[in-house]
C-alpha cells in the first residue's frame, strides 16, 4: 500500500559499467527492489523520488537508463493534474456536505409525555433553532 502511495518506478539498465552502477546505487543508500540481472540487462524498482539521484548515476557512469513503467498514486494525480471538473466537483460535495453537517433539517420530538411537541418545537424556535437555520 505504502508503494503504491509513493510511487514505484520500474527500469532496466545496461552498458559497460553495469556492476559498477548497481554498486553506486548501494553506496548512496537508494532502495532498489526486485532486482535481477540477465543478459547484461539489470532490471529493479525504486521509489519514485530516487529517479533524479538515479538518472545522474546512470549518466555519470555511462550507462542506458531506460524507465519501463510508472506505478503509483503520485503518476496518477499527476496524469490527471489538467482536469479542472474534478477539483470543481470535489470542492462543491465538500461544500454542500459542510452545509448541511450545519443545518437543521428536521426537529424531531421523541420520548416526550408532560409537555407538547408543539410547546417543545416553539420553545426552539424562540431560541433560533428551526428548520432551515443555519
Amino acid at each position: 500500500m505504502l508503494k503504491n502511495i509513493r510511487g514505484v518506478i520500474t527500469f532496466e539498465a545496461s552498458g559497460d559499467n553495469i556492476y559498477r552502477f548497481i554498486n553506486e546505487i548501494r553506496e548512496n543508500h537508494i532502495a532498489c527492489m526486485s532486482q535481477r540481472c540477465s543478459d547484461g540487462i539489470f532490471y529493479g524498482q525504486i521509489y519514485s523520488n530516487s529517479l533524479k539521484a538515479v538518472s545522474e548515476i546512470a549518466e555519470r557512469l555511462k550507462v542506458d537508463f531506460i524507465v519501463t513503467q510508472k506505478k503509483g498514486l503520485s503518476f496518477r494525480i499527476f496524469a490527471h493534474r489538467f482536469r479542472f471538473g474534478i477539483i470543481i466537483g470535489i470542492f462543491i460535495v465538500l461544500g454542500f456536505v459542510f452545509y448541511l453537517s450545519n443545518t437543521v433539517v428536521t426537529v424531531e420530538v421523541c420520548g416526550n409525555t408532560e409537555v407538547t411537541d408543539r410547546q417543545i418545537i416553539s420553545a426552539l424556535e424562540s431560541i433560533g433553532i428551526s428548520k432551515g437555520k443555519f
